[in-house]
Parts: C-alpha cells; sequence; structure tokens
C-alpha cells in the first residue's frame, strides 16, 4: 500500500486510505486471548462481520506463547485479566522483551476497566489501543484502521531495526517528525532509544528533552535518566528515575536503572 506522506496526515483526512484500510482488515491474521471461550467465539463472530476469518483463540499465556513462536499475527486482541496471575498488560512484555512479536503487531487490550486508561498512560510498554466493554463492531473496526494506519506510518522504522540497520532507522524516524506531527512522539521515542543504543549520548539527551518540553511522560524522563548517567551527571540521573517510581510504580525499568 503506496500512501503519499504529504496527504496522509491522519486516517481520517482521507476517505480513500480509510475504505482501504477497512478493506485490508479481512487480510489480517488476528489471535483472541481470553480465558472464556464464548467471549473468545463473540469476538469471532464480531470480527467475521468485518470480514476478517483467519482467527486464532488462546485460553492463556502459555497457549499464547505457543502460538506467536508458530504463527506471524498481524493484530492480537487480549483480555485484561489473564487466568495464571499475569494480566494482558503483562504478556505484551513479555511477548516485546522477549522479541515474540514484531514490532508491526497491533497489540489491543479488551477490560472492562475505565481507570485502565490511567495505567496505560503510565506504562512502559503501552499497547497500541485499548476497547472498554462493551463495545460494538464498528467500534472495533474503527479503533482498529487507526492503529493499522500507525502501524503504516511507522513501518519504515520498524524494518530497519529489525534488519539492525539502525542509522537508517533514525533517518525513518527523522523523515515521520517532518512528514506526519500526529506521530512524531512516538517517532521521538524510537528515535531517543536507537541514539542511546548506538552511543550517540548528547543526542539522545536533546531528543528527550524536546519530548518533555511537550508532554511529561515517564518513558522520555526514564530515557533522559539514562542518556544522564551516561554522560556521569548521576545526581539528575537518579532524581528523575525516583520521579518516575513514584509517578509510574509498574515502570519496572525505573527500579532495575536505581538498582
Amino acid at each position: 500500500m503506496n500512501v503519499s506522506p504529504a496527504k496522509a496526515t491522519s486516517p481520517l483526512d482521507n476517505d480513500e486510505m480509510l475504505l482501504v484500510l477497512q478493506q485490508s482488515l479481512s487480510k489480517k491474521r488476528v489471535l483472541i486471548v481470553d480465558r472464556h471461550p464464548p467471549a473468545r467465539d463473540s469476538l469471532r463472530l464480531m470480527l467475521g462481520a468485518l470480514g476478517v476469518t483467519a482467527v486464532h483463540g488462546a485460553g492463556n499465556s502459555a497457549e499464547v506463547i505457543r502460538q506467536v513462536k508458530g504463527n506471524r499475527f498481524d493484530i492480537i486482541l487480549s483480555d485484561f485479566v489473564l487466568d495464571d496471575g499475569r494480566d494482558g498488560q503483562q504478556l505484551l512484555e513479555e511477548l516485546r522483551h522477549a522479541h515474540l512479536i514484531p514490532l508491526a503487531t497491533v497489540y489491543m487490550i479488551i477490560t472492562s476497566e475505565r481507570s485502565y486508561t490511567n495505567v496505560v498512560a503510565l506504562a512502559e510498554l503501552a499497547p497500541d489501543d485499548y476497547l472498554i466493554k462493551p463495545f460494538t463492531a464498528e467500534q472495533l473496526q474503527s479503533r482498529l484502521v487507526k492503529v493499522i494506519y500507525k502501524k503504516h506510518v511507522l513501518r519504515h522504522i520498524y524494518e530497519q531495526i529489525e534488519r539492525g540497520a539502525l542509522d537508517e532507522a533514525i533517518a525513518a524516524c527523522d523523515r515521520v517528525i517532518q512528514q506526519q506531527p500526529a506521530y512524531m512522539y512516538d517517532a521521538l521515542r524510537f528515535k531517543g532509544e536507537l541514539l542511546h543504543q548506538l552511543g550517540r549520548t548528547a543526542e539522545a539527551e536533546a531528543v528527550f528533552r524536546r519530548v518533555l518540553e511537550g508532554r511529561v511522560v515517564p518513558w522520555a524522563k526514564m530515557g533522559l535518566a539514562m542518556a544522564l548517567r551516561d554522560r556521569g551527571a548521576l545526581d539528575e540521573a537518579e532524581q528523575l528515575a525516583e520521579q518516575v517510581t513514584q509517578e509510574a510504580p509498574d515502570f519496572l525499568a525505573a527500579y532495575d536503572f536505581l538498582a
């Protein structure tokens, strides 16, 4: 799917793009994660109404891990409450940290907890989106289309990262920052982390400071703390990491950093 970056600034600005994405849903391979078989069946029917037929189900985390090792899924829809003491957020973190799903895979959490929105804002690895139960097929389609569009915008960053071509990935971040302002913060996060990985500490620090000028988010504070540590500003780095543990207790990287 070729999209002119100049035209595609928002999924809702371009009716033709929206139609293409809705049609592309039917080709997606989906994994539903829910401990209740009737809930999986209900969601499968909803996806069927949207033209999605390649749908798999999993009742627990172990089954999810077995399935993702054997198949590539475009979309994972996970209930927040799982049956083995973990939740959908922890499952996402496990899958991402272990590189069991590619960056291009959409991961969406389904929950009845309205307070979950607050958790997401402070999570180290947030899902691509979340849906509050109950929801309609139209709401599911609308949210999926928006996330698929975002993945499309960021696809060149993902491709270069997965190839190990980090300089090219940074260049892809810069293109998104210039051409797609709606996704600027997503691209800045990747850029800051890539610069840090490459040992370009001063540049990484500048990126995270730029983010914090626009919005205060735990990942930018943590990125800045790591950059400060690397250039020897240990007191300021420790202070930032302490702030993260207080503001976002589930942001585990801050505890590892302080330890």
